[in-house]
């Protein structure tokens, strides 16, 4: 997926305004997240593996319905679209 196509563009802005995770302000210095890579390109990947295509218009209605779950923090959806991901035939 280009980085300035308008879907990454608009998930990008909504992934902004709307984050899925709050955060709050602490002295602890936060774990890493064995899952490298932007959470979007994760959810992007996985819906274009499962409909069998590159082509992110196709998979943009996918995309935008999975963007509405509510996970607990980032590393926690990345993981699970890993998981999925790496589990499918």
């Amino acid at each position: 997926m280009p980085p300035s196509s308008p879907l990454n563009r608009a998930l990008l802005a909504a992934m902004l305004i709307c984050p899925a995770g709050g955060s709050v302000a602490s002295d602890e210095p936060r774990a890493e997240c064995p899952v490298e890579g932007d959470l979007i390109h994760w959810v992007a990947d996985y819906f274009m593996a499962s409909i069998g295509t590159d082509d992110e218009i196709a998979a943009s209605d996918c995309i935008g319905r999975e963007r509405r779950r509510v996970f607990d923090g980032e590393c926690a959806a990345k993981l699970h679209y890993k998981r999925a991901m790496c589990s499918s035939p």
